[in-house]
């Protein structure tokens, strides 16, 4: 008799789909890639005597970043100028319109603009919204505070890891990412939504990006046209990362750790920043940042398809040696660590937080 699944082709399909994720590190499953960093983690402890020093990594936020932190407080502490265009809409006054229009009025701003939660990671419930009637459906699907920023074309994108000692008064660029977005070319022949089943990258991330281009599935691209099937700059959300060395030049390290050095109560973390043009960009000079996270953000770097994976953890060790670190001097200094109870009830609120967003979808 045969195997099962040799009867059914799309369990075939789906069967080997699966086992050659395992070779690609970027397509891990969370559980599995932060596995190795366990014992890491506890030898931090117990060579610093405790674990709850990352809560005292980044004072200005709260508890430095690790769970339930809110994005618009967090963009409060860098200089206004560097930032794009932001409004928090708290879920009391969703049905303001006046507000909203008001916002995108005065800063010259029209549809797309992006929603996000005020308290997400990772890309959750992200949106680029078109018109009001997007938004009004988006309010009454998740009665939440919402994040709402200016579209920033890019079309470039990048993740700037940065870091201080508190000895240091200048702070260090750990890592530049380059954020890749997906595109797609055409056979004359095929349908997107073919093109995105065979792709040897997309296919791991198919129901995502069919989900990002579900209004065109159908459509047969021309004979090598090439058209961007994603645009936002997240790796749950179909973008790539790869290592961003090339961008850096003097003039960019001087003006972002500047921008790093202002920013009250924040030590490590990393930027998120759009621009249009790459040489302007290594200047210093015309960028949005869109976002800043904290202490659990990471140097995206590591997820470089090129790099081995020898490489990557490399990366991502660095960087937790220097949370404990940095977290354990400003504790020396003073900064008070986060009680355990609290911290406790922070993670399993932001736990269920997420549950339920992530059972409307």
């Amino acid at each position: 008799m045969y195997p099962f699944f040799l009867i059914f082709p799309k369990l075939r399909k789906k069967l080997v789909l699966l086992c050659l994720r395992y070779t690609q590190l970027e397509f891990w499953p969370s559980l599995l890639f932060y596995l190795p960093l366990v014992p890491y983690l506890i030898i931090l402890s117990l060579r610093y005597r405790g674990i709850r020093y990352l809560t005292a990594v980044n004072p200005g936020i709260l508890a430095s970043g690790i769970a339930g932190e809110s994005k618009s407080e967090i963009l409060n502490l860098i200089p206004k100028h560097f930032m794009a265009k932001s409004l928090l809409v708290p879920k009391e006054t969703l049905s303001m319109d006046t507000i909203i229009q008001k916002w995108m009025d005065k800063n010259s701003l029209r549809f797309p603009i992006i929603a996000k939660p005020d308290k997400g990671e990772r890309g959750l419930l992200l949106h680029k919204i078109h018109s009001k009637k997007e938004l009004k459906q988006l309010f009454l699907k998740y009665p939440i505070d919402w994040l709402l920023q200016e579209y920033v074309k890019g079309p470039f994108e990048v993740g700037i890891f940065y870091f201080r000692l508190p000895h240091q008064s200048r702070g260090n660029l750990f890592s530049i990412t380059d954020k890749v977005f997906p595109t797609l070319t055409g056979d004359g022949l095929s349908t997107i939504e073919t093109l995105l089943e065979e792709h040897p990258r997309y296919r791991f991330q198919v129901d995502t990006h069919k989900k990002h281009n579900f209004f065109q599935l159908e459509q047969i691209l021309p004979k090598e046209k090439t058209i961007r099937i994603g645009s936002i700059g997240n790796h749950i959300q179909g973008c790539m990362f790869q290592d961003g060395e090339s961008y850096r030049s003097k003039a960019l390290e001087t003006h972002i750790i500047k921008i790093g050095d202002n920013t009250k109560g924040f030590y490590l973390g990393r930027f998120d920043i759009r621009f249009s043009n790459r040489k302007d960009f290594q200047n210093g000079k015309d960028f949005k940042i869109i976002e800043l996270n904290g202490v659990t953000s990471e140097s995206t770097n590591l997820y470089d398809p090129k790099f081995s994976i020898l490489q990557s953890y490399s990366i991502l060790f660095r960087q937790w040696k220097l949370i404990y670190e940095i977290g354990f001097a400003n504790f020396q200094n003073g900064i008070p660590l986060f009680p355990y109870f609290e911290l406790f009830r922070l993670i399993k609120n932001h736990g269920e937080y997420r549950k339920n967003l992530s059972s409307n979808q």
